[in-house]
């Protein structure tokens, strides 16, 4: 007997990482697999971040079902935090909630906003959870292009001839994942100014802006008039090593972030109180904190350009983020590339196509993995080379 599903399954997939590491790793004879697929931090929070979340489990009130929008402390940090990086005022009441994470926010954006058929714009290559999630909604998809003849810049002209129809959302993403390019000033205007004109609600997700961004860290919300548009999206994820704990931020548009929280009001009763608490820890920690985290980001880094010259591959200058975006040499076949990488030296990379047409003949590599895993997968690929079974 087969159950019948929403027609809203129809074509939505599960997200390539996750169906291609299912059922445990690539090993062969006793190799171990070197995972440099996915963004997962290998590194652990501050100290002082899970000391938190052990002392205050210990409080009764900590047990409690908590406000789907975040606890008062925490939106208050958040909002001091927001302040000190970014130069942004917010209101705590009206401009600020917690997230289970950022996914959670691309969810409930999405679920409020998106009804059957209205278009959604995004970025070519870009996250492919902003396209699924707008299919889940039965909403359309419209690419747009980044490249490097475009300077991986959005081009507004693309956007007015792709604008028929009913476009309710742009997808934003600078540092770029998964090419780690930089959205300049001047193109967050323009796109404000387009969004404005048309009543488009542009949605930042902005889980980077602290990793290897040689550039100070960016917010749409500092541009004159973007809260009339904007909302953004900052995880803990990436810059506090904190992607198990679930919790990320939606600042910007309060009228967007009211019908968030209604969402939200249904599917879920608050993130863990202690988890909160410890958020606010991170919020609080030096710049010492991320210069240090950078500082072992920018030696894997070297490391991994370096694997990746081995493969044949270029990588690009002025980017940002954990991640290296290499071209293949002669514009390869990257999912067969992909393959033949695991199979032959239990390397995992991504195939750049998993992020759209732009993407094909690109690997994305993941600098989640300490220099001594790196420098074996060097060794491996050696050996790949002098025609060695690794």
């Amino acid at each position: 007997m087969e159950l019948l599903r929403a027609d809203r399954m129809n074509g939505v997939e599960e997200y390539f990482l996750a169906k291609a590491l299912r059922g445990g790793g690539y090993a062969v004879k006793g190799r171990e697999l070197i995972n440099f697929g996915v963004g997962n931090p290998d590194l652990l929070p501050p100290e002082e971040v899970v000391n938190e979340i052990a002392a205050s489990s210990k409080e009764a009130e900590s047990h409690k079902y908590q406000p789907s929008t975040g606890s008062i402390l925490f939106r208050r940090k958040a909002v001091e935090w927001y302040n000190k990086n970014f130069g942004v005022e917010l209101d705590y009441e009206s401009e600020l909630i917690s997230l289970l994470g950022a996914k959670d926010g691309i969810f409930h954006i999405s679920l409020a906003y998106l009804n059957k058929g209205d278009k959604v714009f995004v970025p070519d290559p870009g996250y492919p959870v902003y396209s699924h999630t707008a299919s889940l909604m039965q909403a359309v998809p419209v690419q747009y292009n980044l490249n490097s003849a475009g300077r991986w810049q959005v081009n507004i002209k693309e956007l007015e001839e792709k604008t028929a129809g009913r476009v309710k959302i742009i997808w934003l993403n600078s540092p770029n994942m998964p090419t780690g390019s930089i959205l300049e000033e001047k193109t967050f205007k323009a796109v404000i100014n387009f969004a404005r004109r048309n009543n488009i609600l542009i949605v930042h997700d902005n889980p980077y802006s602290f990793i290897l961004n040689g550039s100070k860290p960016f917010s749409i919300l500092s541009i004159k008039g973007a809260k009339e548009t904007a909302v953004e999206l900052i995880s803990l994820s990436k810059t506090y090593n904190m992607q198990g704990f679930r919790i990320a931020i939606a600042a910007g548009n309060a009228g967007v972030l009211d019908a968030i929280g209604r969402t939200k009001s249904i599917t879920d009763s608050g993130g863990y109180l202690p988890i909160q608490h410890s958020a606010v820890k991170a919020l609080a920690m030096k710049k010492g904190w991320v210069k240090k985290l950078n500082g072992i980001y920018g030696e894997r880094k070297k490391e991994v350009e370096i694997m990746a010259r081995m493969l044949g591959c270029e990588t690009g200058t002025n980017n940002a983020g954990m991640f290296v975006w290499a071209k293949l040499p002669g514009n390869g076949n990257d999912v067969e590339f992909y393959a033949d990488l695991l199979k032959r030296a239990g390397i995992l990379v991504t195939p750049g196509s998993v992020y759209g047409k732009n993407g094909k003949g690109h690997i994305r590599i993941s600098l989640c993995q300490p220099v001594e895993k790196i420098k074996i997968a060097q060794e491996r690929i050696n050996n790949l080379i002098k025609g060695k079974v690794c």
